[in-house]
């Protein structure tokens, strides 16, 4: 079973309470900055959980929907969302013009060959003179700044989580306590430098237009940055 099956429940949404729709209006606003949509385009926010971004999103743009695997998250959230494997996405290519992979939302399956499938639908998702934004960890801080273990406590619960960096991957083991009994779960994201993702993306007729390094949108430095949030747009040979 893939561990994200499993994760993206009530205590996964607990632990990560500090994601909220602030921090989501910061890094839509910073977004677009840099991209002008009309009014009447197709927005697709993949991995959009309860809906964060895609509540500030639907605000503006009516033709948004938000796609996830988790029924959990979808039931307890707000705006139009599907479920959906990202790794077969039922849609036609080219449907959307903004095509949005918030929170690191990519890189969790089990091979570097099916992450790059789910890379490619997001592509095939975007049309011609559309943008795609992809916001992952930039591996070149994270492997040298892995936060370190930690535990946090809640009134009805205490969590303990250990970090760890297997060579491909950021993993985390999960153990949650609770009621006298032990729940364990994981997380397992894959990196990709920025090598090989401008050469997938060249490959895709995916041209790189800003590369940030934050979540608020500051620069991106290949060393002291924290994120790798990558806004690309696709170019008309495809």
């Amino acid at each position: 079973m893939s561990w994200f099956k499993d994760w993206f429940g009530k205590d996964y949404d607990e632990i990560y309470a500090d994601r909220n729709p602030i921090q989501a209006q910061q890094q839509l606003e910073f977004l677009f900055s840099h991209i002008n949509l009309k009014p009447k385009s197709w927005i697709a926010d993949l991995g959009c959980g309860k809906g964060r971004h895609l509540q500030i999103l639907k605000e503006k743009w009516s033709n948004t929907v938000g796609f996830d695997l988790s029924m959990y998250l979808l039931l307890n959230g707000n705006g139009p969302r599907v479920q959906a494997d990202f790794r077969s996405i039922p849609l036609k290519k080219n449907a959307f013009t903004l095509v949005g992979s918030f929170f690191t939302s990519f890189g969790y399956l089990p091979s570097k060959k099916e992450d790059l499938m789910v890379l490619q639908e997001y592509c095939n998702l975007v049309e011609v003179g559309g943008y795609l934004f992809l916001d992952i960890m930039n591996p070149n801080y994270i492997t040298q700044n892995l936060p370190p273990d930690n535990t946090l406590t809640f009134p009805d619960k205490t969590v303990l989580q250990e970090r760890y960096f297997d060579g491909e991957c950021i993993c985390k083991n999960i153990t949650i306590l609770k009621d006298n009994q032990k729940q364990t779960f994981s997380e397992k994201v894959r990196l990709f430098n920025r090598e090989e993702l401008e050469t997938f993306f060249s490959k895709n007729h995916m041209k790189i237009v800003k590369i940030f390094g934050t979540e608020s949108g500051d620069p991106f430095n290949l060393v002291s940055s924290p994120r790798m949030s990558l806004l690309l747009q696709k170019d008309s040979n495809d």
